[in-house]
C-alpha cells in the first residue's frame, strides 16, 4: 500500500504542476460538468508523448496521501497491476466512467474504457501508450484522449500514466485523468473540436457517424436531442437522416415524426437556416407540439457548410432556452464547417464509388480484355473476358501474375516496356502474344493510359488488350500476296505505277524505271518526266487519251513508242484506270506497263514473212489459173467428143456392145475432174483477188426450192431422210445467189456425203439484218481435232475418210471462202457419231450489210419483241445479234443513231442496246432523242460502253448500264429483266381431238407458244366453239368419232367466213398418196406421228405467228 500511495503522491505531483486537480465537488447541471463557451481556439493534434516538463522523480518528498484524500479527489485516478488489471479507482473516477466500483476491479481497464476509436474503429493494446508505461516503465501523458463511459459514450481526457516500482520489477501503473469539459472555454471547444474532427475522420458508415456527431455536440453543447438534415440542391429539399436523444430522455415522438419529413427550402428552422445560410436559433417551429411533448423548448440550426454551398444541417433541442452567445455560436461555426468538409468528402468518395463502378462496369462490356491497375503498375482488376480467354481465376493473375500468361519469347521484353512506361508515367503500347486457356497463343496489341487524381499524380492504370490475330494473319498473306505479285511481275518484266492526278506525281517500280529509263530511287517521280520519254510521233496521242481518262475517269489500254537517253527507241504498253479516292478526295491512276520491243520486232518479220509468203502463194494461184486454163481446153475437148461416141454408140444398138457404157463413163470422169479444175481455178481466183461478187435482188424462197430439189437424189441414193424447215417470208436478198447456191449445195450434198441411212435438215431463218442457213445431219460427226482441220484446202478428217468416202477437200474451203466473200461466215458443231450442224450467217443485203433491216420480222421476234442494237462496231452487233438470237429474241440491228432512232420507230422494240461512243450522233444524243419522243419513252434503253458514267447515263433516262467487255449471262439478266410486256397472245386456237390426254398435251403446247385454246371432242362442240368465236387457227384430227375430220374440214371450206383460216391436219397414221394430195388445198400442213413431229408443229404454229405479227403492223402502218 505504501508503493501504491508513493506512486499516487508523485502522479498527483505531476498533475499539481500541470494544474490538473479540480476541486472534489464541481458544479454540475443536469449530471455533467457545467462548461462555459468562449470563443473556439485552433484545435491541437492528438498527443502521446512523454511529458518532458515533468520529470519524474526518484522517490516523493513531503507525506503521503491517505486513503481518503485519494477518495476526495476530484482528479480521476485508478491503478493497474502488472497485467493491466484494475486494482483501485477513486470515486470521481467512477463517476466520470459511469461504472461502480464492483464493476471495475479486476477488469482490463484498456478493454473496458480505451477499446475503441472515436469512429467506432478498434484501439489495440499494442498501440495504447497506458500499456506502454507498465510495459516500459516510462512515464506518459496524453490529451485529448477519447475515453468511453458505462453507457456507450465517450469523452475527452487529459490523463497521465506512471509506473509502480517494487524493487527492480514494474509492478503495474498509476493512472490520473481529468474530462476536458471541466477545463471550460478554449479547451471545451477544443475538446469538442477534436472529438468532432477523429468522428468525421473515421470509415464508418454516414448514418453511424452523423447520429454520434450529433450525440457528441448535443452532449458537449448542453442539447438533449439532436438531427441531421441532408440537403439536396437538385430536388430542392431537406431529408432528415440521422436522429439523436440523451441517455434517459424521451424524444421518440419527435424523432418518428422527423425522419418521415421533407422540409423545402425556407420551410422550418432548418430550412431556414439552409436558406440564410446561417446558424439559427430559436422555439420550435413546425414540429412544436411533438417537441413541447418531449419537454424541449428551444433549437439550434447549424448549416454544414462548404465555403458559401450548404451541404447540410445539424438541428439540436434543448430543454431550456440557451444563450447563443458567441462561444456557442463559434463552437457551432466550427462544428458546421467540419460538418461541411466530411459532407464534401463523403459525397465525394461516393461520386468516386459510382463512376468506379460505371467505370468497371464500361470495361467489363467491352469487347477487348480490359485491366486496371494502381500506381506502381500492379494490376488489380481483370473483366470477365480476360478470365475468358485466359481461363484463370480471379486474383490468379492479378499483382505480375499475368506475366506468366506471355509467350518465352516475349515475357521479358513485354515487361520491361510496361515498367518503363510506368516508371515515365507514359502511354505504354506493344504488340505480343497471350496464351489462352486452350494452350494456343494468340496476338494481341496491349494498351496502357496513366490516369491523374486531383492533384495530377498518377493514381492508377487503364489497359487494354486487343486481339489482332486475324489482322495479322491477314497482313501476312497480304506480305506474302504482295510478294507474290512482285516476283511474278518481274519474272514477266511488267512494271506497275500509280499516279497522283492532282500532285501530277508518279510512284513506281524498278521495272517501270527501268523501261522508261528513269532514275532509280525517287520516291515521287514528276509525270512529266514519263511525258518526255514518249516518241515525237506518239506523244499527242498518248497525251490526249490519258486526258480523256482523265476526265471521263475510265480506263485506257495505250501502246506507243518511247525514247531513251541513249536514243533506243522502245515498244510499250500502258494499261491502267482512273480512279475518284473516298469522299471525293482528289483522283488517281493505277495501271500496269512492260515492253513489247521484241513482240513489235517479231510481229514485223512475220509481216514481211507473210508479204513473201503471199506473194509466193499469188504467184502459186496464177500458176494453178493458168494451168486450169490449159488442162480445161483439152477436157471440153474430151467430154465432146466422148458425148458425140456416146451418141453413135447408141445408134449402133447392140453392135455396139459395151462401148456406150464405156464411153459414159469416160464423160462422168472426165466432168469429174472438170469440176475439180473448176474448184481449183475458183480458188485461185479467190487468193489472186480476182473472184467477183455478182450482187443481185432475188426472192430467197425459189433459190432454197431449187437447192432442195438438186439435193434429192444424193439424199436418196444413201437413203437418208431429207427435211426443209423454211421461215415463211424469208423475203428478198440483195446478194450474189449463184454462190448462195453453191454454198448451200456444198454443205448438203457433204452432209449427204457423210450420212447413210439418217437425217439431214436444212433451216432457214431471218433474224434482224441477217440471214440463218443451218444443215443439219445425224452422220458421223468428227472429233474437236479434225474441226480445227475442216476448213483447210484439200483437208479431209483423215485419210480414211477420203479413201472412204472420196472427194478433195475442196468444197467447205470453197463455201468459207464464198461465206466471207459475202459478207457472212459459217460455224460448225459437231460430236463424234452423232452428226454434225454448219451455220451459215449472211447479211440479206449485201449493198448495206450493216445497214438497217427493218424487214418482217420471224416468229421469235413477233411471239417475243425484238431487240434493237445500236452500235457502229460491226463485231459488236454480230455478237449481240448472235447471242440474243441463240436465246430466241428477235434482233435487228442499226450501224448508227440515225438509222437506230428510224428503226424504233418503225418496230417498237421490247428494249434497245445503245452503244455510247458512234461518229455523228453519239449514244447521249440518241438516248436523248428516244426519251423526248412520246412514242418511244417508255422502251428500256440499255447503254454499253468502255468508260463507266452510270451517273449520266441513269439522269438522262437509261435502265441499265453495261461496260465492255460484256457479261454476256449479265446482258441476257439485265434484257430479260428490262424487256417490255411480249405482244399480245398469239390468237385463238380452235383443237379439235377426240383423245383426252392428247388434246390436253396439244393445249399446253399452243398455250407455251402464246396461244389461247378452245378445245372441243369432235364435230359437233366444234361447231358451237365456231359459232361462239371465230377461231385465227383450227388444229383438226383427222380421225375423229361419229363425223370424221375429212367430212368437218369440208365444212370448213365450203363457209366463206371461214375459208382463210389456217388449218394444221392431225393424223395418227401415214395417209395414202390420193388423200394427202385431196388435203394439199385445204390445210398447210399434215402432221403425221413420228420423232420429228413435235418440231414440225412448233416450226408451223411459229411460221403462222409470224405472219399475223407481220399483218397486224401492216395494219398499224
Amino acid at each position: 500500500m505504501a508503493s501504491l500511495l508513493r506512486a499516487v503522491t508523485i502522479a498527483l505531483r505531476g498533475a499539481a504542476c500541470r494544474g490538473q486537480i479540480v476541486p472534489i465537488t464541481p458544479a454540475r447541471r443536469n449530471g455533467r460538468p457545467r462548461s462555459g463557451l468562449r470563443r473556439a481556439a485552433t484545435p491541437l493534434p492528438h498527443e502521446a508523448t512523454l511529458d518532458p516538463a515533468t520529470p519524474a522523480p526518484a522517490d516523493a518528498r513531503g507525506p503521503l496521501p491517505d486513503r481518503a484524500e485519494l477518495d476526495a479527489l476530484g482528479l480521476g485516478v485508478y491503478c493497474l497491476d502488472d497485467e493491466g488489471r484494475c486494482t483501485y479507482a477513486n470515486p470521481a473516477c467512477l463517476a466520470m466512467l459511469g461504472y461502480g466500483a464492483g464493476e471495475v476491479l479486476g477488469r482490463n481497464m484498456h478493454d473496458l474504457i480505451h477499446h475503441s476509436h472515436p469512429d467506432g474503429s478498434a484501439y489495440p493494446q499494442s498501440a495504447c501508450p497506458m500499456v506502454a508505461t507498465r510495459m516500459t516503465g516510462r512515464p506518459v501523458r496524453l490529451s485529448n484522449e477519447v475515453l468511453w463511459r458505462r453507457d456507450g459514450s465517450f469523452f475527452t481526457a487529459e490523463y497521465s500514466a506512471w509506473p509502480l516500482i517494487e524493487g527492480e520489477r514494474i509492478a503495474g501503473s498509476v493512472v490520473t485523468l481529468v474530462d476536458t469539459a471541466q477545463l471550460g472555454g478554449a479547451s471545451d471547444r477544443l475538446a469538442l473540436q477534436v472529438t468532432v474532427s477523429r468522428l468525421l475522420a473515421g470509415m464508418a458508415e454516414p448514418a453511424e457517424v452523423l447520429t454520434r456527431l450529433l450525440a457528441a455536440v448535443g452532449g458537449s453543447l448542453g442539447f438533449q436531442a439532436g438531427f441531421f438534415w441532408d440537403v439536396s440542391h437538385r430536388e430542392r429539399q431537406l431529408t432528415a437522416t440521422a436522429s439523436w436523444s440523451a441517455p434517459g430522455f424521451d424524444a421518440g415522438a419527435l424523432i418518428d415524426r422527423t425522419m418521415s419529413l421533407t422540409l423545402d427550402r425556407g420551410d422550418d428552422l432548418p430550412g431556414r437556416a439552409w436558406e440564410a445560410g446561417e446558424i439559427l436559433s430559436g422555439p420550435p417551429e413546425g414540429r412544436a407540439a411533438a417537441a413541447r411533448e418531449a419537454g424541449l423548448v428551444w433549437a439550434l440550426a447549424i448549416p454544414a457548410r462548404l465555403g458559401r454551398r450548404v451541404l447540410g444541417v445539424i438541428e439540436l433541442y434543448a430543454a431550456r432556452p440557451l444563450e447563443a452567445g458567441d462561444e456557442l455560436i463559434d463552437s457551432a461555426a466550427a462544428i458546421g464547417q467540419q460538418a461541411g468538409q466530411y459532407l464534401r468528402r463523403r459525397r465525394a468518395e461516393a461520386a468516386l464509388r459510382d463512376r468506379e463502378e460505371e467505370f468497371r462496369d464500361f470495361a467489363e462490356n467491352l469487347p477487348q480484355l480490359t485491366w486496371i491497375a494502381d500506381a506502381t503498375g500492379a494490376i488489380n482488376w481483370f473483366n470477365r473476358r480476360w478470365h475468358d480467354y485466359t481461363g484463370t481465376a480471379p486474383g490468379q493473375s492479378e499483382g505480375w501474375g499475368w506475366a506468366a500468361l506471355h509467350h518465352p519469347d516475349h515475357a521479358e521484353r513485354a515487361e520491361a516496356s510496361y515498367r518503363a512506361a510506368v516508371k515515365a508515367g507514359t502511354v505504354w503500347e506493344d504488340t505480343f502474344p497471350l496464351r489462352g486457356k486452350d494452350g494456343r497463343y494468340r496476338w494481341f496489341l496491349s494498351r496502357a493510359v496513366p490516369i491523374p487524381d486531383e492533384d495530377g499524380r498518377i493514381s492508377r492504370w487503364f489497359g487494354t488488350n486487343t486481339d489482332i490475330t486475324a489482322q495479322r494473319q491477314a497482313e501476312a498473306r497480304a506480305l506474302a500476296a504482295e510478294r507474290r505479285l512482285r516476283f511474278a511481275l518481274q519474272v514477266a518484266r511488267i512494271g506497275s505505277w500509280s499516279w497522283d492526278i492532282e500532285r501530277d506525281t508518279l510512284e513506281a517500280d524498278e521495272g517501270f524505271r527501268t523501261l522508261f529509263d528513269l532514275d532509280p530511287g525517287e520516291a515521287d517521280l514528276p509525270a512529266a518526266d514519263l511525258l518526255a520519254r514518249l516518241h515525237p510521233e506518239d506523244a499527242a496521242r498518248v497525251t490526249e487519251a490519258l486526258a480523256l481518262a482523265r476526265r471521263e475517269e475510265g480506263e485506257f489500254d495505250l501502246e506507243f513508242r518511247l525514247c531513251t537517253r541513249e536514243g533506243e527507241v522502245r515498244w510499250a504498253v500502258l494499261r491502267g484506270s482512273v480512279e475518284r479516292r473516298p469522299f471525293g478526295r482528289g483522283i488517281y491512276a493505277l495501271g500496269i506497263t512492260w515492253d513489247v520491243t521484241e513482240q513489235k520486232r517479231r510481229e514485223e518479220d512475220l509481216a514481211a514473212a507473210k508479204l513473201v509468203a503471199e506473194e509466193a502463194n499469188r504467184a502459186k494461184s496464177q500458176f494453178i489459173a493458168n494451168m486450169s486454163h490449159e488442162l480445161r481446153t483439152p477436157l471440153s475437148a474430151i467430154i465432146g467428143y466422148a458425148e458425140l461416141l456416146e451418141e453413135e454408140a447408141a445408134d449402133l444398138g447392140d453392135a455396139g456392145g459395151n462401148m456406150a457404157e464405156d464411153l459414159s463413163k469416160i464423160e462422168v470422169s472426165a466432168r469429174h475432174l472438170l469440176s475439180l479444175i473448176n474448184g481449183v481455178l475458183d480458188l485461185s481466183k479467190i487468193e489472186a483477188g480476182k473472184m467477183e461478187v455478182e450482187v443481185e435482188t432475188f426472192d430467197l424462197a425459189p433459190l432454197l426450192d431449187e437447192v432442195c430439189t438438186t439435193v434429192e437424189g444424193l439424199m436418196a441414193k444413201k437413203d437418208n431422210r431429207f427435211a426443209a424447215d423454211i421461215a415463211p417470208a424469208l423475203g428478198a436478198m440483195q446478194s450474189d445467189p449463184v454462190k448462195l447456191r453453191q454454198c448451200l449445195f456444198n454443205l448438203l450434198s457433204n452432209a449427204a456425203k457423210f450420212t447413210e441411212g439418217g437425217a439431214v435438215r436444212l433451216t432457214a431463218r431471218r433474224t434482224g439484218g441477217r440471214l440463218v442457213f443451218r444443215v443439219a445431219d445425224t452422220g458421223i460427226g468428227m472429233t474437236p481435232e479434225q474441226q480445227e482441220r475442216l476448213f483447210q484446202r484439200f483437208t479431209q478428217a483423215d485419210v480414211s475418210t477420203t479413201r472412204r468416202f472420196g472427194g478433195t477437200g475442196l468444197g467447205l474451203a470453197l463455201t468459207k471462202a464464198f461465206a466471207e466473200m459475202l459478207g457472212g461466215s459459217i460455224a460448225v458443231e459437231s460430236a463424234e457419231g452423232k452428226g454434225t450442224t454448219f451455220t451459215l450467217t449472211l447479211p440479206a443485203d449485201l449493198r448495206h450489210p450493216e445497214g438497217p433491216d427493218a424487214a418482217a420480222p420471224d416468229a421469235a421476234d413477233a411471239a417475243g419483241g425484238q431487240v434493237l442494237v445500236i452500235d457502229d462496231d460491226p463485231h459488236m452487233r454480230d455478237l449481240l445479234a448472235r447471242f440474243l438470237g441463240r436465246d430466241g429474241l428477235g434482233v435487228a440491228t442499226a450501224a448508227n443513231g440515225q438509222d437506230g432512232l428510224a428503226l424504233a420507230r418503225a418496230l417498237s422494240p421490247s428494249a434497245i442496246i445503245l452503244d455510247v461512243m458512234m461518229p455523228r450522233m453519239d449514244g447521249w444524243a440518241v438516248l436523248s432523242a428516244l426519251k423526248a419522243d412520246p412514242d418511244l419513252a417508255e422502251i428500256p434503253v440499255i447503254m454499253v460502253s468502255m468508260i463507266r458514267e452510270t451517273g449520266l447515263a441513269y439522269s438522262l433516262g437509261a435502265a441499265d448500264y453495261l461496260t465492255k467487255p460484256v457479261d454476256w449471262q449479265r446482258l441476257k439478266d439485265t434484257v430479260d429483266r428490262h424487256r417490255l410486256p411480249s405482244a399480245p397472245p398469239a390468237g385463238l386456237a380452235l383443237l379439235v381431238e377426240g383423245d383426252a390426254p392428247a388434246r390436253e398435251e396439244l393445249a399446253r403446247l399452243l398455250e407455251g407458244e402464246g396461244w389461247e385454246v378452245a378445245q372441243a371432242e369432235a364435230a359437233g362442240p366444234a361447231r358451237l366453239r365456231l359459232a361462239e368465236r371465230r377461231p385465227d387457227l383450227i388444229l383438226v384430227n383427222l380421225d375423229l368419232p361419229q363425223v370424221g375430220g375429212f367430212a368437218l374440214l369440208g365444212e370448213l371450206r365450203r363457209d366463206p367466213a371461214l375459208r382463210r383460216i389456217p388449218v394444221i391436219a392431225l393424223t395418227e397414221g401415214a395417209l395414202p398418196p390420193e388423200e394427202r394430195a385431196g388435203l394439199r388445198d385445204q390445210v398447210r400442213q399434215v402432221i403425221q406421228p413420228g420423232e420429228e413431229s413435235v418440231d414440225e408443229l412448233l416450226n408451223e404454229l411459229k411460221r403462222i405467228a409470224a405472219e399475223r405479227a407481220q399483218a397486224r403492223m401492216k395494219g398499224q402502218g
